[in-house]
Formats: C-alpha cells, structure tokens, sequence
C-alpha cells in the first residue's frame, strides 16, 4: 500500500519531507492505494514569510503531483529532489494503527 486512506485524511510517505497527511475531501485520491492518484497538488512550506517567520531558519518548499503511484516533485521545490519523478515508497502502518 503506498497510501493510508481513512474518511478524513490520505497519508503517504515523501521522500523529500517525510510523511504527508493531507485532508479529505480537499484532496481526492483516484486509482488505488498501490497505484495513487492524488489531486491537486501538494505544496509544503516550511516556514513561510510572514508574521511567524523565524529568520534562523530557512524557508523550504516542497510542491509535488502524485500521478499512477509516483511523485514528481516540481521545479519550485527548493531540495534536491526538484525536477526528479521517484515511485512512491510503501507505506508503513504505525504500530498504533496495525
């Protein structure tokens, strides 16, 4: 399974940032928890400009589109993986959920 579908969420693992959890119905998952299809895309800022910036720490973007069970990950991304299209990794149930 490369994605956790519950009522409320659709959770999956990047391998730029770690997991994402992300709300239903915002984002809606087509094909199957093997082969995803997540729509529309995933943007993730990391401390973003505005009031709660903390200068100390820089600003990250990661901005994706989950297509067929694989992640491309956009060119405004700002780590390493920008540009590339990686298979989705299999997503590991946390002991609290298995």
């Amino acid at each position: 399974m490369k994605v956790l579908q519950t009522e409320s969420s659709l959770r999956f693992k990047c391998p730029a940032c770690g997991e994402h959890t992300v709300p239903v119905p915002r984002w809606q998952l087509s094909g199957s928890v093997e082969s995803p299809t997540i729509r529309p895309s995933l943007v993730e800022t990391v401390n973003p400009p505005g009031p709660d910036h903390r200068p100390h720490i820089p600003t990250t973007v990661c901005h994706s589109l989950v297509t067929n069970g694989k992640i491309e990950f956009l060119a405004d991304c700002t780590h390493n993986l920008a540009g590339q299209t990686l298979e989705l990794s299999e997503f590991i149930l946390p002991e609290t959920l298995s």
